[in-house]
């Protein structure tokens, strides 16, 4: 899977941060700019980003990743 270019990262974490809530993760969108090859890794710094375990809300955690997979194009 290619990176995604800065303005594609940039909107997917605008969305996480508008319908999710995740707002520091969009503060710091370069550290994205490699984890975009990868819908877990992705997932994961997402939380981080917000001091959050990743694996602490495995539903919200779904939700996350749904719309993340949904961005980067993956099918699983």
């Amino acid at each position: 899977m290619q990176a995604m270019p800065n303005a594609a990262v940039n909107a997917l974490l605008a969305d996480l941060s508008s319908v999710l809530g995740f707002s520091m993760a969009a503060r710091d969108s370069e550290s994205f700019l490699t984890l975009a090859k990868d819908v877990d890794g992705f997932t994961d710094r997402v939380f981080v980003a917000e001091g959050m375990d990743p694996r602490g809300d495995s539903a919200l955690r779904e939700k996350v990743r749904a719309r993340v997979s949904k961005r980067l194009g993956s099918e699983d």
